[in-house]
């Protein structure tokens, strides 16, 4: 119930944010880059970085590659951003070798 709970919350509070506008430069669509160095995303309202070092984890599903910063903020990426299976993987596999190569 818990669960359910949270979840109808989460939704209300994005359908809110995302309806009075405040979303600009938080959702929506961005260009993200990957290198040795960190993340970068760029959107026409916001430009930001991220060292592989303030990353913890690196999760995919059938549907997201989820680049979590904490246990509360995360990059998520949908697979009906990439053009095949394959780009969708390789983009997965490159967050996850650049992560582990940063922390050594």
């Amino acid at each position: 119930l818990a669960l359910l709970i949270t979840r109808r919350r989460v939704r209300g509070f994005s359908r809110r944010i995302y309806e009075k506008g405040s979303h600009l430069g938080i959702l929506g669509d961005f260009v993200m880059r990957l290198d040795s160095g960190g993340i970068s995303t760029t959107n026409e309202y916001r430009r930001s970085w991220v060292s592989w070092k303030a990353i913890e984890k690196v999760v995919t599903t059938k549907e997201y590659v989820m680049i979590f910063q904490g246990s509360a903020s995360a990059f998520i990426l949908p697979f009906r951003a990439f053009d095949s299976q394959f780009l969708f993987e390789r983009f997965a596999k490159t967050a996850e070798r650049l992560r582990t190569a940063a922390l050594q």
